[in-house]
C-alpha cells in the first residue's frame, strides 16, 4: 500500500510537470533556458541563451526570444516592438563572466538567475519558497475577456522546473 500510494503520488508529480494539455511541448536545443505557454491558443514563447566560443555567454545579446506559431504551422517568429518592450522582453542586469540577473520588462519583482551550470548547460533559476529552481516551463493563464487587449489581466503563472541540487521536480503558481 506504501508503494502504491508514492507511486500515485509520483503519477501526479509527472502529470503536473508535463506540457499543459493540448499544447505542444518545443523542439529544444543545448541552449534553452524555458518557454512560455499561454491560454488561448499554442503559440510558444522560447528563450535561448547566447552561447558563443567556449561556453560564454554573449554580452552583446545574452537571450534570443522567438515565436514558435503551432497555429501557423510553427513558423518561427521574432516578437513585436510591443511585446519585446512591454510584455515578453527581458530586462538584463550583467553580474560578471556567464552570468545575468534578469526580469520581465512587464513584471519587475520577480528576479531570475541566468548563468552556465558545472556541466555548460545555460540555466535560469528563480527563488521558490525559498528554495532555488531552474525554470523549464512557465503558463500564463490570462482572463478570458481580456485575452485581446493591449495589457491582459493575468489570473496566475504556473513556474515548472527542478530543484539544481537534486533534480527533483518543482512547481510553483503565482498570483501577481
Amino acid at each position: 500500500m506504501k508503494n502504491f500510494v508514492l507511486l500515485l503520488a509520483l503519477t501526479l508529480m509527472a502529470c503536473r510537470i508535463s506540457a499543459q494539455e493540448g499544447y505542444p511541448t518545443p523542439p529544444l536545443s543545448k541552449q534553452n533556458l524555458f518557454y512560455i505557454q499561454r491560454s488561448g491558443n499554442t503559440n510558444t514563447i522560447v528563450y535561448d541563451a547566447n552561447v558563443v566560443g567556449n561556453n560564454k555567454i554573449s554580452t552583446a545579446k545574452p537571450v534570443d526570444i522567438y515565436w514558435i506559431r503551432y497555429t501557423n504551422g510553427g513558423a518561427k517568429e521574432g516578437l513585436t516592438f510591443i511585446q519585446r518592450n512591454l510584455a515578453y522582453g527581458l530586462s538584463l542586469k550583467h553580474l560578471g563572466e556567464n552570468k545575468y540577473e534578469f526580469n520581465f520588462v512587464s513584471y519587475s519583482k520577480k528576479k531570475f538567475l541566468m548563468y552556465i551550470d558545472a556541466g555548460g548547460k545555460p540555466c535560469a533559476k528563480l527563488e521558490v519558497n525559498g528554495k532555488q529552481m531552474v525554470i523549464r516551463r512557465i503558463f500564463i493563464a490570462i482572463e478570458e475577456s481580456s485575452r485581446w487587449t493591449l495589457a491582459p489581466k493575468v489570473q496566475y503563472v504556473e513556474f515548472f522546473g527542478t530543484d539544481p541540487w537534486n533534480g527533483k521536480n518543482m512547481y510553483e503558481k503565482f498570483y501577481p
